[in-house]
């Protein structure tokens, strides 16, 4: 098998072959409404419970 020569280094290649999915977390409706200011309170809210929830497990695990 024969190497394709590639003139990019290893973390522009990398980049590159995830921009689409990163483009498309910055698409995000929640994260457009976060960024626009125009994110209700309600989902912020939830959002802070579930985060908090989620490290504190993670904090368990990373303590075992």
């Amino acid at each position: 098998m024969q190497r394709k020569e590639n003139n990019m280094g290893f973390v522009p290649q990398m980049t590159d072959s995830v921009m689409d999915i990163w483009n498309a977390y910055l698409e995000h409706p929640f994260i457009r409404e976060m960024s626009d200011g125009t994110l209700p309170e309600n989902k912020m809210k939830w959002y802070i419970i579930e985060d908090s929830l989620c490290l504190r497990e993670y904090v368990k695990v990373s303590a075992a």
